[in-house]
């Protein structure tokens, strides 16, 4: 289609189908395209990504969902239905304002003194070992699922 439009809707179905196979190579594409794709989208082809990634966003890993939540967001401020889209928005975010007090918690336990950024500036690659993988993305998700919440509300 001109200027990029309908490429959004297959983004969308390739990623929803490779998180659901759990095929970890072909969802990072997929979730590459449907990044790529986001911005040249019609609000019909977001109002209808909305709910289909409100309801895959428990599946996409640690890292790239607060990014999912932030997209599902965004499809109901262009028009998604926010009581199918909060859900899954909402449920996410409380999830991961739970792991990042888990973060807080074990930090302090380590007396690592203040706390880092949420771009990472701070952390090394041991803290992932010592604190945990979804606390530390969880702290770093933070922002994205702040943004996030904004658009269902």
């Amino acid at each position: 289609m001109l200027f990029g439009r309908g490429r959004f809707p297959a983004a969308v179905e390739d990623f929803e189908g490779a998180v659901r196979a759990r095929d970890v190579d072909a969802a990072e594409r997929a979730f590459g395209r449907l990044t790529q794709r986001f911005d040249k989208a019609a609000d019909a082809e977001l109002r209808a990504a909305g709910p289909r990634l409100a309801s895959l966003l428990q599946e996409v890993p640690p890292g790239p969902r607060g990014v999912v939540a932030v997209m599902t967001g965004a499809c109901v401020e262009r028009g998604a239905d926010p009581l199918v889209c909060a859900p899954g928005v909402f449920a996410n975010a409380l999830d991961a304002f739970e792991q990042a007090a888990v973060f807080c918690e074990r930090w302090a336990a380590a007396g690592r003194g203040e706390l880092p950024g949420h771009d990472g500036e701070g952390l090394g690659e041991d803290d992932f070992e010592a604190i945990g993988f979804e606390p530390v993305m969880a702290w770093q998700g933070l922002p994205q699922f702040e943004m996030a919440c904004v658009g269902p509300c």
